[in-house]
């Protein structure tokens, strides 16, 4: 049986108020705990298994007793009505399944069950997969809006700045013109992040089941990145054939059709009906009678043939989507950990001493430009590389954890610390 005994931190679970709006924040870890506590679909996937359990229960019992009772209704003789000393029977039969069809039943049973905790599983590794997809985007989305809204307040700043200027005649319009519409075009690029933020925080919350009117803050955990000794595909493709679901339940949906077809088998050798008659007052032979009743169908015309045949080709299916399953598992193995790499290579490209002299270059802008030492077209120049060049950077720091992510999806290996 499974159980989801996920411990939340208590925290999580309750909500900080920053004016009229409920903040939650939240790490990737922490956001899995919470997905997994209290996701609909995943708790939905968890009463599926309780119900195969339930139909395994059921398999196991035996077939009930029959109890038959038939006394007289009216004697035309004696015009009587339910007179019991005219004539009464007692009968009991009970049905004996041959041919192994209960213990195949259960076993098919034990099978589903089997199935039904992997499609569980699976439903869990989706749903977290797409978590961290979505909270990542997220993370990087809010980081750009923490770098817009930098930018967005020097401009702002130098307008008002810049404003006062012109009103004596110490700049010309121009330049405040220009400032004006840079920051109109920040104003929309702001918005457009905004509502991809709002974008994904709608989905987060229905993932992790959050009333509409929280607002989820990210937080960033360090996450190391494996290097290519722990991404050899021959061992990541071994490792997933042990443990992914998906693949597991196709494997497993190959007994479960070969356990059928021999319940099919079976059913085509009939059940034995056994009776015993106690008591027959009224009987014509001897009164009163005790007799011994065996009844069974002659499989002539029906002998499960067609279920056998349907059963036999299912195998085939089976085994033709397990192998079409393992193709797909080794392509996505291979194209997931090669577009790591290539994230991996773009984002080593980026080291710690250009950033810095891209920030340094950034702060200083703004100085030269009040100074004269550039004019507004390379201010201009200046803010629209840096802020290109941290967006991009910022979009592949999150994109190398979504690789990351992915493989451990492709391959139900765990890199994400």
């Amino acid at each position: 049986m499974v159980l989801l005994c996920i411990t939340i931190p208590e925290k999580l679970l309750s909500q900080e108020f920053t004016g009229d709006k409920k903040v939650l924040e939240l790490t990737y870890t922490e956001a899995v705990g919470v997905l997994l506590a209290q996701n609909l679909p995943l708790l939905s996937s968890h009463f599926q298994v309780e119900a195969s359990e339930g139909e395994l229960l059921q398999a196991k019992a035996w077939n009930n007793p029959h109890f038959n009772w038939n006394q007289d209704l009216y004697s035309a003789e004696r015009n009587e009505y339910f007179n019991q000393k005219n004539q009464r029977l007692i009968q009991l039969d009970f049905m004996f399944s041959v041919s192994g069809k209960h213990t195949r039943a259960v076993k098919l049973a034990k099978i589903g069950v089997e199935q039904n905790q992997l499609f569980y599983e699976n439903t869990k590794r989706s749903l977290v997969f797409e978590l961290g997809l979505k909270f990542h985007q997220l993370l990087m989305l809010q980081k750009r809006s923490e770098l817009y809204n930098v930018v967005f307040s020097q401009f702002k700043s130098l307008i008002d700045k810049y404003e006062i200027q012109y009103k004596v005649g110490e700049i010309p319009g121009s330049e405040l013109i220009r400032l004006k519409s840079e920051l109109l075009t920040l104003q929309n690029t702001i918005v457009s992040n905004q509502n991809e933020v709002e974008k994904e925080m709608s989905e987060i919350r229905a993932l992790l089941n959050l009333r509409p009117d929280v607002t989820i803050q990210t937080k960033e955990a360090i996450v190391a990145m494996p290097d290519s000794g722990k991404l050899n595909y021959g061992e990541l493709i071994s490792f997933a054939e042990e443990n992914r679901p998906d693949y597991l339940a196709r494997l497993n949906e190959i007994s479960y059709e070969q356990m059928n077809l021999k319940l099919q088998k079976s059913r085509s050798v009939p059940d034995l009906m056994l009776g015993y008659q106690p008591h027959d007052k009224g009987s014509n032979y001897v009164r009163p009678y005790s007799g011994l009743v065996f009844e069974m169908d002659v499989p002539i015309f029906n002998r499960n043939q067609g279920n056998i045949a349907v059963s036999e080709a299912n195998i085939n299916r089976a085994k033709t989507d397990a192998e079409q399953a393992l193709v797909s598992l080794q392509n996505e193995i291979y194209a997931s950990v090669n577009k790591y790499f290539h994230s991996r290579s773009a984002l080593d490209n980026y080291n710690l001493e250009f950033l810095k002299e891209l920030e340094q270059l950034n702060n200083s802008a703004l100085q030269n430009y009040n100074n004269k030492n550039i004019n507004i077209l390379q201010y201009l120049d200046m803010q629209r590389t840096y802020i290109n060049t941290m967006s991009e950077y910022l979009g592949l720091q999150s994109e190398i954890v979504q690789r990351v992510i992915d493989i451990e999806f492709t391959t139900g290996y765990q890199l994400y610390n």
